[in-house]
């Protein structure tokens, strides 16, 4: 087939084509008949089998529902705790008669036997019998030591099936075990219904012949027919077995109820019918039809294969004449066209990466300064970056934290990764050039066309706040975005990059996630004077803390950084002015006025702005300004915490009478209770309840000198639990009862007044 023509393959292709499906539609419409037959005869077997043993498990559930009611009754329970005596005969004659009763069923129930095997007795219709052993149920209670098995279904060799359940149920040793014994021939009368049906026919779990009969043989031969045919580990299914020469069908269902096998067995010869004739009809009528399909077939891809042969041959280099030695003419046409598909698309692709590598390594280096003004003009050119823009600015995207997120810090490179395709696919590209990284940032270049830069701004704010809201919903980070101020050429890049980065620094007050733009967070006339706010800050810290050390040296560094080379003599005296103010305001913020730093005439700023060196400077705002703020901010607040504690006590003087604790006189007080307590420990040397305690006892004492007030009540009125309590307290304070210290100032008043 290979190394045959495209021609001859149409052809045979063709002739394949229109025989598959004659042949298969032959063979089809023969064996589903035949099928059809045999299915129709299954499902009909099946579903007379699964009615006959809903009918028969009905009235056996029926039966053993009965029973277990009945076993489980309050008065059975009773008689079976109840030994076998004559004195208790109307108790064992009524449990009779209710037996006898049961056995009024559908399915006849000959006789109903209760065993007491605790009480070693039995009653059935023949009477009370009273056994020594159990040997009659062994059997039976082999089985049922079972936990698991509560009823079980016995055949007996005279035909009778057996109903067995013990009592209590789920137990290894029953005290007790119901059998109801019934007739196997009202199973089968159930089983046949009003017709008789040949072939239905019931089977114990161990392939005994239980109710039924079978065509193929007669008597206890069809348990062993099915005990080799029928697959019991299956709940349901159809067998096709031979015997005597034909074939038959058997249909079962295993019952989950009992274990029993329901089947029903039909000869399979007697549902067909003879097929030859169709058969021949149909291989006719396929042979026919293919011999037209070859002669049209033939014909139709001559012409149709005359532009195959004229493609080969251009593709050859032979314009004329024959296809020379291609003999699969279309395969070749693939290949090569294929080839040239492959060739073009990997040279696209291999182009595509090293331009877009080039665009990102030419942005890198516009950002940076790297770039003459013609190779930018070149190369905005070459990339095609749009020339109608007014105005630019410069997003500089960063990642916040990733300590509290599912990430590490090896994912960085690849999350920057991934927001920048996010980007990329937000931001139209006809609002952006190819987002690039730069360490640990993600930069952006955004242009517009407006001339109008609020209506600017507010755009870049909206893309900015769904791409960090896209960033948050799928990769669960959180990144803050520096925008730089406007610029009107791209050669000022490297300078909108920086104030990009530099926004991004004024993050730490907001919290992360947010949006920074440059012209926001520091505004442009104040744009070249640097003022390090966060040594200040530092600063005022370790002076809030009373910590020296730490001020000497912050304030060292922060002198140097106010003094640079990069100030003026213009711009150096504001910024210590400025510190003078905020070490001003810090005083000021405390409560103390700054009038107490005056110690001469001359104002603090006449003494600073007369020093000529940065050490003259930084000692002096350590000796004339910041040790005595320190100074002045220990007594204020030894002052306040005095002031504290004064309160707190005068509030326990005014409110010992009643349920008073810290956290009351804290909350008028409008302070922590953890605060005020600690402050008030600090200042009288005990806690808040024990000086509570103390004063309650010291106006106890009072009352018990000048008073005749019953302890009772005094313990009532200084809210102890009971009196019991303050006795306690008062015994362990002053070592004797408050009764005792009572007496006590009596005897020494007495003997004042007799002296």
């Amino acid at each position: 087939m290979r190394n045959s023509s495209y021609l001859k393959k149409l052809v045979l292709f063709s002739l394949l084509l229109g025989a598959i499906p004659i042949l298969v539609l032959g063979v089809y419409s023969h064996s589903q008949a035949s099928k059809t037959i045999r299915q129709n005869a299954e499902v009909g077997s099946g579903q007379l089998l699964l009615q006959s043993k809903l009918k028969v498990e009905q009235n056996l559930k029926n039966i053993d529902t009965t029973l277990t009611s009945f076993l489980h009754s309050t008065f059975v329970d009773k008689a079976l705790n109840e030994p076998y005596s004559p004195e208790r005969f109307d108790l064992f004659d009524q449990l009779g008669k209710s037996m006898y009763r049961l056995q009024i069923f559908e399915v006849n129930v000959e006789n109903i036997l209760l065993f007491n095997l605790k009480q070693q007795w039995s009653i059935s219709n023949d009477g009370v019998q009273v056994f020594e052993d159990n040997s009659l149920l062994d059997e039976e209670l082999q089985v049922l030591k079972d936990p698991g098995v509560n009823t079980l279904w016995l055949h007996q060799a005279g035909g009778h099936l057996l109903l067995v359940k013990k009592y209590p149920l789920h137990v290894s040793n029953p005290d007790a075990v119901l059998v109801a014994r019934i007739s196997g021939a009202e199973v089968e009368r159930i089983l046949m219904g009003e017709t008789a049906t040949s072939g239905l026919a019931i089977l114990g779990s161990n392939g005994e012949l239980i109710a039924g009969s079978n065509p193929i043989d007669q008597g206890e031969s069809i348990a062993r027919l099915y005990q080799t045919s029928v697959d019991q580990q299956m709940n349901t299914g159809f067998r096709m077995i031979k015997a005597d020469g034909e074939e038959y069908g058997v249909s079962y269902i295993h019952s989950e109820y009992n274990g029993w096998i329901y089947a029903n067995t039909y000869s399979i010869s007697a549902l067909t019918v003879n097929m030859v004739s169709i058969a021949m009809f149909t291989i006719f009528l396929c042979l026919l039809i293919l011999c037209v399909i070859a002669v049209v077939s033939f014909m139709g891809f001559y012409k149709m294969h005359s532009p195959i042969r004229k493609i080969v041959q251009l593709l050859s280099g032979q314009l004329k004449g024959t296809a020379g030695n291609k003999n699969d003419e279309v395969q070749y046409i693939r290949d090569q066209v294929f080839h040239m598909i492959e060739e073009r698309t990997r040279l696209n692709d291999e182009n595509q990466i090293q331009v877009q590598h080039l665009e990102e390594f030419f942005i890198h280096k516009l950002i940076h300064g790297n770039v003459s003004e013609k190779e930018m003009i070149d190369k905005s050119e070459q990339y095609k970056f749009p020339s109608n823009w007014r105005q630019y600015c410069i997003l500089v995207i960063q990642i916040d934290a990733l300590g509290e997120t599912r990430y590490s810090e090896l994912d960085a490179e690849l999350l920057l990764f991934a927001i920048g395709n996010m980007a990329a696919e937000l931001i139209s590209p006809a609002r952006r050039l190819r987002p690039i990284g730069t360490g640990e940032s993600l930069v952006v270049i955004y242009g517009t066309v407006e001339d109008d830069y609020p209506s600017f701004k507010k755009e870049i704010y909206q893309t900015t706040e769904h791409l960090q809201n896209t960033v948050r919903r799928y990769l669960e980070l959180a990144i803050s975005i520096g925008v730089s101020r406007p610029f009107i050429d791209l050669k000022d890049c490297p300078r909108a990059y920086t104030q990009g980065v530099d926004a991004l620094k004024y993050r730490i007050g907001l919290g992360g996630n947010a949006i920074l733009f440059m012209d926001e967070v520091l505004p442009e006339q104040f744009e070249e004077w640097f003022y390090p706010k966060h040594l200040e800050l530092e600063l005022m810290e370790a002076i809030k803390l009373f910590d020296e050390n730490r001020v000497e040296e912050i304030l060292h560094v922060l002198i140097q950084e106010l003094l640079g080379e990069n100030l003026n003599h213009l711009e150096y005296p504001l910024s210590l002015a400025r510190l003078m103010l905020e070490l001003l305001r810090l005083l000021q913020d405390t409560g103390i006025s700054h009038q107490a730093l005056y110690t001469e005439e001359k104002t603090l700023f006449e003494h600073l702005f007369r020093l000529k060196t940065s050490m003259e400077i930084e000692e002096w705002f350590k000796d004339k300004v910041i040790w005595p703020i320190i100074s002045l901010m220990k007594d204020n607040r030894h002052n306040h915490h005095r002031q504290i504690a004064n309160e707190l006590f005068k509030c326990i003087q005014e409110k010992y009478n009643t349920n008073l604790t810290l956290e009351q006189c804290a909350a008028e007080l409008n302070y922590h209770p953890d605060y005020a307590g600690r402050i008030f420990r600090d200042q009288v040397g005990i806690s808040f309840s024990e000086c509570l305690q103390k004063h309650r006892l010291t106006v106890a004492k009072t009352w018990l000198k000048e008073t005749d007030m019953k302890i009772n009540d005094m313990a009532q009125h200084l809210c102890y639990a009971s009196s019991a309590n303050f006795i306690r307290y008062f015994r362990k304070s002053e070592n004797m009862t408050p009764g005792q210290y009572r007496e006590s100032m009596r005897h020494t008043k007495k003997e004042q007044v007799n002296e």
